[in-house]
């Protein structure tokens, strides 16, 4: 039984632990320590001068590498910068600026977040969910909701070559569970492109990836996604009716059936059963809605059923055990 609570306003929905993202050579670990470059630029340069940045927090950006500067005579032949690599990006931070002649060492930002660049500025951070943002190991729960059209952008480079920030849902990033229940008669219509966005990056989603999960025994309304979506878990069916008009709306995770109808939109004839769950006692519900579809995978679901609505002709080219 899924547990849930009811999130108004725009927030963000934290699980039960942040995920942490490093990647790349001198960055730091999750604890933020300094990582240092072993061999130097010139032989008077001490610790501070090759100390490079902290890694960035959930959120954050790393920190930049140490900088060199001449305090007296004995310095006054070396230049500009010690030797420290930028610390790497925690998850949606980009990565801290890395003087130059740091060997080609480069900060990479965390999941979404944009990679520094060496001598240049640092890396911009991730824009994660217009309106919402569900963290990994977190569900937000949403009855009858209006979707407004929305939108999101992602952080800028800090300058020179560095890379700019991802942006991902527009509406509400998927990074745990987001279940959609809508009452019966009630139809809402999801439009602006990738209003449900996520990843399958276990730093964006966790290792299970973020759910969408469409109706329960008692909400039978009807969600029409009608735009790509990037969420990468599974597609939830449990009540109600799931239209697909847009080809690229379902995400690309599996599809599990639980009570409700996967309906076609116009026009639309993909073959989506190889993303079919094969779980026992799937009551898989396809609504064809006037359009000719094929299912070249077969139906594995021990205990399963397969009911056909609407017209337009299913054809199964293999065989299933349901």
């Amino acid at each position: 039984m899924r547990k849930y609570g009811i999130i108004i306003g725009i927030v963000i929905v934290a699980g039960a632990a942040a995920a942490y993202y490093f990647a790349g050579a001198d960055t730091a670990d999750a604890r933020g320590q300094d990582a240092t470059q072993a061999s130097g630029r010139s032989s008077r340069s001490t610790a501070n001068q090759n100390a490079g940045g902290g890694g960035g927090g959930f959120g954050g950006g790393g920190g930049a590498g140490g900088v060199q500067i001449p305090t007296g005579p004995s310095f006054c032949q070396i230049s500009g910068y010690g030797n420290g690599g930028g610390g790497g990006g925690g998850f949606g931070g980009g990565g801290g600026f890395s003087p130059p002649g740091v060997n080609g060492a480069v900060a990479h930002g965390g999941f979404g977040g944009g990679n520094a660049s060496e001598g240049a500025g640092g890396g911009g951070g991730l824009g994660a969910g217009g309106h919402v943002f569900v963290m990994a190991g977190g569900t937000l729960r949403v009855v009858d909701p209006v979707f407004d059209t929305s939108s999101v952008t992602g952080g800028g480079p800090g300058g020179g070559a560095g890379g700019a920030g991802a942006a991902i849902g527009a509406g509400i990033f998927v990074g745990g569970d987001v279940a959609v229940l809508l009452s019966n008669g009630n139809t809402v219509t999801v439009s602006t492109p990738d209003f449900f966005g996520g990843s399958a990056d276990p730093a964006a989603a966790g290792q299970a990836g973020g759910a969408l999960i469409v109706g329960d025994a008692t909400h039978a309304g009807q969600l029409v996604l009608a735009a790509p979506n990037s969420y990468a878990g599974t597609t939830h069916i449990d009540g109600g009716v799931l239209t697909i008009d847009d080809t690229a709306g379902l995400g690309a995770g599996p599809i599990e059936f639980g009570g409700g109808t996967l309906q076609y939109g116009a026009d639309v004839t993909d073959d989506f059963s190889a993303r079919f769950d094969l779980a026992d006692g799937q009551p898989y519900t396809i609504d064809t809605n006037g359009n000719d579809v094929t299912f070249a995978t077969g139906l594995a679901s021990n205990g399963g059923s397969l009911t056909k609505l609407g017209p337009g002709a299913l054809q199964l080219t293999a065989t299933g055990t349901y």
